[in-house]
């Protein structure tokens, strides 16, 4: 097979990668939540920095895998909280003072996904972005590292593994 051929059966397989991760992004990507639902929650609006939405797995430095689910992320100047797209709401409301650590990964295709991972005493969260909204989540990064929390290396390994819509991380 002449190398013609073979650039052009690498190019044909990476418009079908690419065709299958714009398929598995979420379908909250880019969605934020009204200032009446942030308000039916218990969140006050006007104390809200940011929000975005992602993929939320929590793990342990102990675990070996991270499973990831669609959420709401609101930070505000003193709280990050975690809210499901649906009727259950706050899952988590995260002090910042429990945050030790905040770090920034980026991968994907072309480096345009984002993992934001904080270390807390509950252990390891992360915060990952589908392609394309890195501009997004850069944003997001740097709202929380102004709040003062310390910026460290990241301590995840890229190797996801798609099953189903969800990311398994090893970790």
């Amino acid at each position: 097979m002449g190398k013609f051929n073979r650039a052009l059966i690498q190019v044909i397989y990476g418009m079908l990668f690419s065709l299958c991760l714009l398929i598995t992004i979420p379908a909250y990507a880019g969605a934020v939540l009204s200032n009446e639902k942030m308000e039916s929650l218990g969140v006050n609006p006007a104390n809200v920095i940011d929000q975005i939405s992602g993929a939320f797995a929590m793990t342990s430095l102990q675990s070996a895998f991270a499973s990831y689910n669609t959420r709401f992320f609101v930070l505000t100047n003193d709280t990050l909280y975690v809210i499901a797209p649906d009727e259950r709401g706050i899952e988590m409301t995260l002090p910042l003072s429990r945050i030790q650590t905040v770090a920034v990964e980026s991968g994907g295709l072309f480096g345009t996904g984002r993992d934001i991972e904080l270390k807390t005493d509950l252990g390891v969260l992360i915060l990952n972005f589908s392609i394309g909204r890195n501009v997004e989540a850069d944003k997001f990064y740097g709202e929380i590292t102004a709040t003062g929390i310390k910026v460290a290396k990241f301590m995840g390994k890229r190797t996801n593994k798609m099953e189903g819509r969800y990311a398994i991380r090893t970790y």
